[in-house]
């Protein structure tokens, strides 16, 4: 009995585990200093000090031919910020050190959405926000 009970609980804690840890299209992986993002339904923000690495985010399209509304600046560094919409990773824009972008990409299609922020190198004072319209 204890040792089925043992079992039983091994099996629990590797499920909960599992859970927590998530099975997402897109993993984020980074390393980071006052690091601060925010995710919701429809809208998703990163700001950080210093950052290096990948963050990405879920967004839901309640709607076809909704928009997406985004800006970003980089003080130092590189990065590339690329959408999934239908199950192909595309290129959304790049910013470099000194940057800044503001646009609106249109036409998605209803689902998921995943913004994913990548760079390959350390960046340094940036502010990204992702928003549908």
């Amino acid at each position: 009995m204890k040792k089925s009970m043992k079992r039983l609980m091994m099996m629990l804690s590797v499920l909960f585990i599992f859970g927590l840890a998530g099975c997402g299209k897109y993993q984020s992986h980074y390393k980071a200093v006052m690091h601060v993002q925010t995710n919701t339904s429809d809208s998703g923000t990163l700001s950080f000090s210093e950052f290096e690495g990948t963050e990405s985010f879920k967004i839901k399209c309640t709607d076809s031919g909704q928009k997406l509304k985004y800006s970003g600046k980089l003080d130092k560094g590189n990065a590339t910020v690329y959408y999934d919409n239908g199950g192909k990773k595309t290129e959304l824009f790049k910013v470099s050190a000194g940057e800044e972008i503001n646009s609106t990409l249109e036409g998605l299609e209803k689902g998921d959405l995943y913004i994913i922020f990548e760079t390959d190198e350390k960046c340094e004072e940036g502010s990204f926000s992702f928003e549908i319209l």
